[in-house]
């Protein structure tokens, strides 16, 4: 009876691997964030 009561451990799933391909859109052209009005004029 105790012997059912103790976890057991359960297998490792091993899934097909994932192909990845490289995006055909550009990059992000990065600019400054606009949080405060205080450096406006």
């Amino acid at each position: 009876m105790r012997n059912d009561q103790v976890h057991a451990a359960q297998p490792i799933r091993h899934y097909k691997p994932v192909a990845v391909k490289k995006s055909e859109m550009a990059l992000t052209i990065p600019h400054s964030p606009n949080f405060s009005d205080r450096f406006r004029l």
